[in-house]
């Protein structure tokens, strides 16, 4: 199928990816914080049902000829990046090194670099905390971190990495420039959090310099934002917006 079937050229349908995507994150958020337990689960039904809409369309381009549309196994999804040989190290692999990163070593930096609070944390008792289970499942199993470790990385990943690259490559061709460009339309997409800062009353230049600053910052490589780390530091409050 001609790449300019239904939505145009290929940068037209990864810009349109990125706006369907965050235009389903605030359907049905109600006022609420972006971390209430009521704003995460719609979300998170908003994601499925945009992620879908991408997926079907996104099929189009993957379907085999000659076969019919409702049989499964017509589609060459391994186009998108999607196998399913080694699925479960896939999952188990990033998710058990995002977790160690974000708990066990941030924890562990934080006390190198600040001494002080180490011995205050063992004056206190407060370091029996990392030995106690319920201190570690009340971080885990909560909506926000099953937002940020699961939910999140798994539609930001087929979206902006599945789904953008399929139609970049037939653009680019050199790794270099795929992996330069491919991350831009997540971090363009961060200029919604300005809606949601000056909605909570920062100023709009600030929150305005703020998502400018993430869109060359992105690209970079690095762990998942600082907020995954402060969804398991604090599983209890709601009023951290991003």
């Amino acid at each position: 199928m001609a790449w300019d079937v239904v939505w145009g050229s290929p940068l037209v349908s990864c810009l349109a990816y990125s706006l369907v995507f965050i235009i389903g994150l605030y359907v049905g958020k109600g006022g609420l914080s972006r971390n209430h337990p009521t704003t995460i689960r719609n979300r998170f039904i908003s994601v499925a049902f945009t992620c879908t809409i991408i997926m079907l369309h996104i099929s189009t381009f993957v379907h085999k000829s000659g076969y019919p549309w409702r049989d499964p196994f017509s589609y060459n999804w391994e186009q998108v990046f999607i196998r399913s040989d080694h699925l479960s190290h896939s999952f188990i692999i990033p998710l058990s090194l995002t977790m160690v990163c974000f708990s066990f070593l941030t924890k562990l930096f934080a006390q190198i670099l600040y001494l002080g609070t180490l011995v205050d944390d063992l004056i206190s008792g407060r370091m029996r905390l990392l030995f106690d289970w319920e201190f570690w499942e009340s971080r885990f199993f909560n909506w926000i971190s099953i937002r940020n470790l699961l939910v999140a990385p798994t539609a930001e990943e087929f979206v902006f990495r599945a789904c953008i690259l399929f139609h970049l490559q037939p653009l680019y061709s050199s790794c270099e420039k795929l992996c330069l460009i491919s991350p831009l339309f997540f971090s363009i997409a961060h200029f919604h959090h300005i809606y949601g800062q000056v909605r909570e009353g920062e100023r709009a230049k600030d929150a305005f310099f703020k998502a400018h600053f993430l869109v060359p910052y992105v690209p970079l490589p690095q762990p998942r934002k600082q907020e995954a780390h402060k969804s398991l530091s604090r599983p209890r409050q709601f009023a951290i917006d991003t």
